[in-house]
């Protein structure tokens, strides 16, 4: 089953002329769904927008929750890519009235191109930022010579701090169901790095670096095993020319990592697909032997798991 066209709402600082066109076009707008896995024939909800909140100007990337274990309150965490800067933005998820009240906007000079969230708390979490600028034309220039200027950060609930630095457009993050491990992708590079946290503290001590010689864009942690899915796009080239034009097609593909006491172990495919039907995907999450593949610009498709 697909479910919905293209542009949904992501529009990044780096987008292309004719992108922004298509977008405004469209009209667009930045948008969370809810997808209920055990009634998947419902498809993608949207979600309102509660309290003061501009939304207008909310263009949302990487997300991330935080269940609290006294209230049961669930907050989401979502990147957004404002006109003039970027931004995490916190909201309280209202199940009954499937609606997200907005509850903080956490701006800061050491959040400037963020690509992903990794929430550790109700007030704390990592983030990457893509490139060292939002300017299209230094954004250019970093991918194009290839400077390692991506890093990830952490805010403890008072203070940033830039806990690793000198890498090439760092991409998704996912944390392990314990906490202590946080998994980072790298797109250029086609990696999946491993870190182990300093007990509640932002430091990180890197453990693992995987090779994936495929494009890595989102790791998620399947909520069932712990285990890891990696959602990528093997053939880089044509993602670029998806981003220029999301009419272009492009390659999709889902990896599957087993952890063992937080390192990657056995891998398994369990989606490919040449652009024929999916452009560019770009995350999976995976219930039982259902797994539901967003992308970057196009759909999502919701299929049935039958090699694992």
């Amino acid at each position: 089953m697909c479910l919905h066209s293209f542009l949904q709402g992501l529009l990044m600082p780096s987008a292309s002329t004719l992108f922004r066109q298509l977008y405004a076009d469209r009209g667009a707008k930045g948008q969370i769904f809810f997808f209920d896995f055990k009634a998947p024939g419902s498809g993608a909800i949207p979600l309102t927008i509660q309290g003061d909140f501009n939304t207008s100007d909310f263009h949302p990337h990487g997300i991330d929750y935080w269940k609290d274990k006294t209230s049961g309150k669930v907050f989401i965490f979502v990147v957004n890519h404002r006109r003039k800067f970027d931004a995490v933005e916190k909201f309280e998820f209202v199940p009954t009235a499937k609606a997200l009240k907005h509850v903080h906007s956490y701006v800061d000079q050491a959040i400037y191109f963020i690509n992903d969230v990794a929430v550790t708390g109700e007030n704390s979490f990592y983030f990457t930022n893509f490139l060292s600028s939002r300017s299209q034309i230094w954004g250019a220039f970093e991918i194009y010579l290839m400077l390692p200027l991506g890093s990830i950060s952490y805010f403890d609930g008072s203070y940033y701090e830039t806990v690793e630095e000198g890498y090439l457009m760092p991409n998704g993050l996912a944390l392990s169901l314990d906490k202590t491990y946080l998994y980072m992708a790298t797109s250029i590079n086609g990696a999946i790095k491993a870190f182990k946290r300093q007990g509640n503290a932002g430091q990180l001590i890197f453990v693992q670096e995987v090779k994936l010689y495929t494009s890595a864009d989102n790791p998620t942690i399947n909520p069932l095993t712990g285990h890891l899915l990696v959602g990528a796009q093997p053939i880089l080239f044509k993602t670029a020319h998806t981003l220029e034009d999301p009419h272009l097609p492009s390659a999709s593909q889902v990896l599957h990592f087993e952890l063992t006491d937080g390192i990657l172990s056995k891998t398994t495919e369990l989606y490919a697909n040449d652009g024929s039907v999916l452009y560019s995907s770009t995350v999976a999450s995976l219930y039982g032997n259902q797994m539901l593949i967003g992308t970057i610009n196009q759909k999502l498709l919701f299929c049935e798991v039958r090699t694992m």
